[in-house]
């Protein structure tokens, strides 16, 4: 039988003599439909006064997943001749706005355009998984491969290009697989019809590759994207009116050009020039997330080659000419394939940097022992490293001997020295980094603004510190070091070279983004008489300073339209030029030793557990101490199953999961019972999406899934790689 909304069956009932038997309400029966170990709700009906038909109960129950469905009927305990029946119900009609393509192109689940790797005169296939209005897979048929089609378009114009168009059921039969071939290379726009409706899902941006750039791309991947950059003039920023893909052109981007070079790593596109064309300077750095979009643009007679304009919804979006332009958004394409493949784990990239990081530097054989007083930790480390030791004795294996004391290192006296360090240099207290909320001991730490400017020097011997403790760790687990920290977002985000974003105000600073900021990002300003400045007062609340986030910005209003612009101004001068100075000290210590380019290859959630490592996160322990806000019997479902799914997870994924519900990998000494305010966990009205989080609320949100192993790879997916990816327009 076909799937419907609505099933109806109706059952009589007779005495033991084969007369009819007046059902009611208060007899015992019990009906029980049962689907994929899922109990599905029923409704009853009764026949009224008509005593010929008093016998007669009609059972209903709502239908939208297809397959096999168990119903037991018993009456007084006991199941009724034919109990349990069986019925098997088969997916309806193909529904276009229900349908997913599978695979072929970096997808971006609702991020609109994906886009669509080919080779020009060869076929390139993209599977198609048919379902119905319900959402049920279709299986392929004739009737259903002719009603597919590939309608193709340049970019910029509205003429159709001719494409060759194969259909066939993949391996398994169970979906269908469209052969596509361009005989042009260039970019162009692909829409997935059937019967001549749009597939969701099925809008790519094509990019037709000749044999030369699908070989350079391919030789990218090989080297992993290490130093891989391209040559490129910088045009300016782009207007909003580009974002649809018009024309550049003279009259809309100034004539000016600057040559600048193009790197991509496996997180980040960065923008870079050269000072005195030796000295690197970073101009743009770009996540590699779905926020960050791609917009290439048609070929334009005015522009000596193609262009394409980067805009990650933060900064101002910025509009690049490159003669390989399609092999660089090509080779980030891929990347974004592998990431979500699951190809390229956080121990991958960890090992990966390991080995890189022993070829950068090498070893040095031979101890150095250092003579530190205890009661001036800070002080005596610094004097005899920093002011005894070159470069290359910092990469030999430290020796500690505490002042008056006669303890012998061997492994527990540098341990305890590098705790005790650490805590002296990153710790609120210590006065060179700082909470935003001060009477909260779990706020992670950032650079103070208002540290000492004289004492600047133990920002930059902070960074060789974190250096030296990445090398040790280098080298094997006999030397690793973890540095006890809970560094901000925000700080880490900068050593990667990223400009920082309001958005980070959600784990740094807990407080301004729940009284503030939330509440300005979900209404409209107009009324609250804000301005582009930032007050700042003392402790009592009186005001010290306003200062201006633009040049005069106390004199320009926050409006609906640009209130994410000033969102923006205020992050990056609160999480960034107001402690430039110290960002800039510490990342220079910190290169001294690791290269920037092998930082790059994590993003700054990965670059806290690469630093800080993880410490030992108990199930049990975030299970006494979690609350839940929906306790529907639904959602017990998927509670059972994430406690199943994160019992088996190891130390490694805990961090990453109490990460991406926190903001921080760092457990408080007293484990989750010190979390405030406690984790949460409730659902949310989707289904199979990946789950969400509000670092701010400690609050995981977690949708309803289809089965077991659905939930378990979203939910991997979610905190090892987010929704990270480029977004193609």
């Amino acid at each position: 039988m076909t799937i419907s909304s609505s099933y109806k069956m109706q059952l009589q009932f007779y005495r033991m003599n084969l007369f009819p038997y007046p059902v009611s309400p208060d007899d015992p029966i019990l009906i029980k439909i049962m689907h994929n170990d899922t109990l599905v709700a029923s409704l009853r009906g009764y026949e009224g006064e008509n005593w010929g038909r008093k016998n007669t109960m009609k059972v209903s129950f709502t239908v939208r997943e297809a397959g096999t469905y168990r119903i037991s009927i018993l009456a007084r305990g006991m199941p009724i001749q034919g109990s349990p029946f069986k019925k098997d119900f088969l997916p309806g009609t193909i529904d276009p706005s229900k349908c997913v393509v599978l695979e072929g192109g970096s997808h971006l689940w609702d991020q609109g355009t994906d886009l669509l790797e080919v080779r020009k005169s060869i076929y390139t296939p993209l599977t198609v998984e048919a379902r119905d209005k319900f959402g049920n897979i279709c299986p392929p048929s004739l009737q259903d491969v002719n009603s597919y089609a590939v309608e193709v378009t340049e970019i910029g114009s509205s003429v159709k290009i001719d494409s060759k168009l194969v259909i066939s059921p993949d391996g398994d039969g169970k979906n269908n697989v469209l052969h596509i071939k361009l005989d042009r290379e260039g970019c162009f726009n692909a829409v997935v019809k059937y019967n001549d409706v749009p597939v969701r899902q099925g809008q790519f941006t094509v990019i037709s590759l000749n044999s030369e750039e699908a070989k350079q791309v391919d030789e990218n991947m090989k080297k992993q994207c290490l130093n891989v950059w391209y040559e490129a003039y910088l045009l300016g920023h782009a207007e909003s009116s580009q974002a649809n893909g018009s024309s550049l052109s003279s009259s809309t981007l100034p004539w000016m050009t600057s040559r600048v070079y193009c790197y991509i790593s496996r997180k980040h596109l960065s923008i870079e020039d050269f000072y005195i064309k030796i000295i690197p300077h970073r101009l743009y750095g770009f996540r590699v997330r779905p926020s960050t979009k791609i917009i290439l643009h048609p070929l334009d007679l005015n522009m000596e080659h193609p262009t394409f304009t980067v805009d990650d919804g933060y900064q101002s979006p910025v509009t690049i000419m490159c003669k390989e332009r399609n092999v660089l958004v090509a080779t980030l394409s891929r990347l974004l394939l592998s990431k979500i493949g699951g190809s390229e784990s956080f121990n991958d990239k960890k090992d990966f940097f390991y080995r890189e990081l022993v070829v950068h530097l090498g070893r040095k054989e031979g101890e150095v022992t250092l003579k530190i007083d205890r009661q001036k930790i800070l002080e005596s480390s610094y004097q005899a490293t920093v002011m005894t030791l070159c470069s290359s004795d910092w990469l030999r294996p430290f020796k500690i001997k505490f002042k008056d004391e006669l303890g012998v290192d061997r492994g527990g006296l540098r341990r305890e020295w590098f705790e005790l360090l650490c805590k002296a240099l990153f710790s609120h207290e210590s006065g060179f980094f700082t909470r935003f909320n001060e009477n909260d001991p779990q706020a992670l730490v950032h650079p103070n603004p208002k540290g000492p400017l004289s004492k600047m020097q133990f920002y930059e011997f902070a960074g060789r510190v974190v250096g030296k403790c990445l090398y040790e760790s280098a080298l094997g687990s006999s030397r690793r070091l973890n540095v006890k920290a809970r560094f901000s977002r925000s700080f880490l985000a900068q050593l990667l070279g990223l400009r920082v974003s309001y958005k980070y105000f959600e784990s740094d600073d807990k407080d301004l983004y729940r009284s503030k900021i939330k509440y300005i990002e979900e209404t409209d300003p107009e009324d609250l008489a804000l301005v582009f400045a930032e007050e700042e007062c003392d402790r009592r609340g009186r005001l010290v300073k306003s200062v201006d986030l633009k040049p005069g910005g106390r004199h320009i209003p926050m409006t609906e339209s640009n209130k994410m612009k000033c969102l923006n101004l205020l992050a990056q001068y609160r999480l960034s030029s107001s402690c430039k100075q110290q960002i800039k000290a510490f990342a220079k210590g910190l290169n001294e030793f690791v290269p920037e380019n092998l930082l790059s290859v994590f993003d700054e959630y990965e670059l806290e557990l690469l630093m800080c490592g993880t410490g030992d996160i108990s199930v049990s322990d975030l299970r006494q101490h979690h609350n839940v806000i929906d306790s529907g019997s639904s959602f017990k479902k998927s509670l059972d199953w994430f406690w199943t799914i994160v019992t088996s997870f190891t130390q490694d994924e805990l961090a990453r999961l109490v990460q991406f519900i926190t903001g921080s990998s760092q457990l408080p000494p007293g484990g989750f019972a010190e979390i405030s305010p406690q984790i949460q966990i409730s659902s949310v009205p989707t289904t199979d999406s990946l789950p969400s989080a509000h670092t701010c609320f400690n609050q995981l949100c977690l949708p309803s899934y289809s089965s077991f192993t659905e939930m378990q790879k979203k939910l991997v997916l979610a905190i090892n790689e987010g929704s990270e990816g480029f977004s193609m327009v």
